[in-house]
């Protein structure tokens, strides 16, 4: 039994394909032209990928190789029932004198390739974009995209856009066949019921009857010599939200801001009606006093006040007295001032225009005027004040000079000058006192909607302590 074993193995190891059956012939023909198809496929899919030329010429190699095969095969079969002539008959007896064992060889070995061959393949696909890839990428990316030739002609058009075509035009964008058609049915309105056109600019927008809000970007460009339409859709929903509701909040605060505005003006005449009411009571107290000590001194008491004391007392009266005065018009309140400083001994120069001014920052301007006025005449004995309006860039410049005395030591602010800065800041300026061979005080109101509070803030700028300061109305 065991000869018998091994004499079967010789056999079947020197057996060659003329001994073998029909049926083995036919497998192994099968075999090999499954595996010359296959090889074709993967030829075909190299060269449309584009791969190196290598990964083609292998598989040519191969395709080569297999023919040669299912060829040699075919005609050493056929050589056992009919005569065959010329390099067939040649072929025929080659492949007669073949070993089977090494004719199944040579087909696993090309199948194990083969199984090597699409293993690759399929990693590189896996690792490599393709146009089908990115065709579905395209397809389904959130934002629609349309591109279409100068005549209408589609050239690629995503799901996306063809969602909203559908929506739009009531047909889908391969039905209509012309990109053109759609962005000129966008352009013009004419879309299908329950889509509304709305405005927002420059850029195309669109609100669908399922209520979501899409924004059309159109532009062309060119590829080559042709000229390349491009239509691109955005989902702008969420942020047409955000700003229908900005927009009602905007309107609310515009409410508010106006009802604040108004609060605002109220306090500034309630203020403004305060402080008249405190001089007022300020004239009544000093005018008793004044009197007290006129009529002592007209009846010639021991401790009355002698005549060059008195004097200074009814100078700061009638100071007092125009200032608890509600002026109205700026002209009767510059005209006032005026005739008030002669009535003192000071001759007062105005520069600049004083109808330049707004209402605010004339109401300032007058508070700062009658104060420094008051203290040139009670505290400086000056002879001359400047006073000049300046328009600058962000805003507008007061300034007021005296030459007077000028203070020793630090200044101490008091109700006049501690309620004009009050009231400079309050409007958003800035006041500041420089003391040099003159008295200065400088006032700079920003423009409205801006602050720039403490931009003069520093005293080098219009003078130090012992410095020299500019003198004259130019100041």
């Amino acid at each position: 039994m065991y000869e018998d074993f091994n004499r079967n193995i010789h056999i079947l190891l020197y057996r060659t394909l003329i001994d073998c059956p029909v049926i083995f012939i036919k497998l192994c023909m099968f075999w090999s032209s499954l595996l010359i198809l296959v090889f074709i496929h993967i030829g075909l899919v190299n060269l449309y990928l584009r791969r190196p030329w290598k990964y083609f010429l292998h598989t040519l190699l191969n395709l080569l190789g297999l023919y040669i095969l299912v060829q040699g095969i075919y005609f050493a079969d056929r050589l056992r029932v009919e005569p065959v002539e010329g390099y067939a008959r040649a072929a025929a007896i080659v492949f007669q004198r073949m070993n089977a064992v090494v004719l199944v060889l040579v087909l696993l070995l090309e199948s194990l390739s083969l199984v090597f061959y699409y293993t690759e393949l399929w990693n590189y696909v896996a690792k490599h974009p393709t146009v089908r890839s990115i065709k579905e990428g395209l397809d389904y990316l959130p934002t629609g995209l349309l591109y279409y030739w100068e005549d209408g002609a589609l050239m690629f058009a995503n799901l996306e856009m063809d969602l909203l075509a559908q929506k739009m035009l009531g047909r889908s964008i391969y039905a209509v066949g012309n990109g053109m058609t759609l962005e000129k049915s966008i352009r013009e309105g004419k879309l299908s019921e329950g889509c509304q056109f709305m405005d927002r600019g420059p850029q195309l927008t669109v609100k669908l009857a399922d209520q979501k809000v899409w924004q059309f970007h159109m532009r062309e460009f060119l590829i080559g010599k042709w000229t390349v339409h491009e239509v691109l859709a955005y989902d702008i929903t969420e942020e047409n939200r955000l700003h229908e509701e900005v927009y009602i909040q905007y309107g609310e605060l515009r409410k508010i801001a106006g009802r604040l505005r108004h609060y605002s003006e109220n306090m500034r005449e309630l203020t403004h009606e305060e402080e008249v009411l405190q001089a007022k009571i300020q004239v009544h107290d000093e005018i008793g006093r004044v009197m007290l000590a006129t009529k002592r001194y007209l009846a010639g008491a021991q401790d009355a006040p002698t005549r060059e004391e008195l004097l200074p007392l009814w100078q700061r009266m009638i100071v007092l007295h125009h200032t608890a005065q509600d002026p109205g018009k700026e002209e009767n309140a510059v005209r006032s001032l005026l005739e008030v400083s002669e009535l003192l001994g000071i001759r007062t120069e105005i520069s600049g225009k004083i109808t330049s001014l707004t209402p605010v920052e004339r109401e300032i301007f007058m508070m700062g005027a009658r104060e420094t006025l008051s203290n040139a005449c009670r505290h400086a004995g000056a002879q001359h004040m400047w006073i000049s309006i300046m328009k600058e860039d962000g805003g507008t410049t007061i300034k007021y000079q005296n030459d007077g005395k000028v203070p020793k030591g630090e200044i101490i602010e008091g109700g006049g000058l501690s309620g004009l800065r009050k009231q400079t800041e309050h409007a958003g300026g800035h006041m500041a006192i420089a003391t040099g061979n003159f008295f200065i005080l400088t006032i700079f109101l920003p423009e409205r909607g801006k602050t720039d509070a403490g931009k003069y803030g520093s005293t080098e700028k219009y003078g130090t302590v012992g410095g020299t300061a500019i003198s004259g109305p130019d100041c």
